[in-house]
């Protein structure tokens, strides 16, 4: 996952899927900021 300044925020294994809970949780831990 890349944050707003371009940086790479996480990492994800590529068999995980957009829906998975440990990717929405990041997703919204990063809009926080």
């Amino acid at each position: 996952m890349v944050g707003r300044d371009g940086q790479v925020v996480q990492r994800f294994s590529p068999d995980m899927t957009p829906e998975d809970p440990i990717v929405m949780e990041s997703i919204k831990i990063a809009l926080a900021k």
